[in-house]
């Protein structure tokens, strides 16, 4: 999103604040007003999930009657991925690290 999208959230947020206050925790309040706005169907780069392929495509087809893009439904196999990502180098390097500061930062 580039610096329009930046400004649409920022001002989003600012409403979001005074019509929100005390039910968006200050510790995820990014990602809160995000989630926030894309159920209000504001432009974000978040990507809506579902486990029932009727449901996803409803979400994909809705309010699209003036739109010229073709809607995209996205099937991913999270066995295949779950897969996939434990052969990739730079996953394990990722968790050797992981565990390396795991066994540094003691449990209080």
């Amino acid at each position: 999103m580039g610096t329009r999208g930046t400004d649409l959230h920022d001002e989003f947020q600012r409403a979001a604040d005074e019509r929100y206050s005390g039910r968006i925790s200050e510790k995820n309040r990014g990602w809160d007003s995000y989630f926030l706005m894309q159920h209000h169907e504001g432009p974000t780069r978040l990507l809506d999930w579902s486990d029932g392929a009727l449901m996803a495509l409803h979400f994909a087809v809705r309010n699209r009657a003036d739109d010229s893009e073709d809607a995209r439904v996205y099937v991913l196999e999270p066995d295949k991925l779950n897969k996939y990502l434990d052969n990739l180098s730079e996953i394990k390097r990722f968790e050797k690290t992981l565990e390396s500061l795991r066994q540094e930062t003691p449990v209080v």
